[in-house]
C-alpha cells in the first residue's frame, strides 16, 4: 500500500528541508506522494521548497498567503492526497527511515 506523508508549516525555514529530506531514504519507495502545506509562512520559504520540488517529484506543494491555522492545514493537505494511508508529521520531525517498516 503506499503512503501519504503530510507536512503543514508555518515560519519553518529552518527545519523543513531536514524534514522532507528524511522521507527521501530509498528505503521508502512505498511514499507515494509528500504533500507539504505552507499556512501563511514569512520566512524565507520559497527558495527551499522549490529546490526540493527540483530534486524530488512525489513532492506537491499548496500555499496559503495568510494563516489560518494548524487544523485548517492539515485538513487542506489531507483533502490533496490521493492516497487511503496517511501520515501526518511537523516541519521540525526527522523519521528514522527504519520507523515506517
Amino acid at each position: 500500500m503506499k503512503l501519504s506523508i503530510i507536512i503543514p508549516f508555518y515560519n519553518s525555514s529552518l527545519t523543513i528541508q531536514d524534514s522532507i529530506e528524511s522521507l527521501q531514504s530509498p528505503i521508502l519507495k512505498f511514499i507515494d506522494e509528500i504533500i507539504i502545506y505552507n499556512d501563511g509562512s514569512t520566512d524565507n520559504y520559497k527558495e527551499i521548497i522549490k529546490d526540493i520540488k527540483k530534486r524530488d517529484s512525489r513532492i506537491k506543494f499548496y500555499s496559503s498567503s495568510i494563516n489560518r491555522g494548524g487544523a485548517f492545514a492539515r485538513n487542506y493537505a489531507i483533502k490533496k492526497s490521493k492516497k487511503k494511508l496517511l501520515m501526518i508529521i511537523d516541519a521540525d520531525n526527522i523519521i528514522d527511515p527504519k520507523s515506517l517498516l
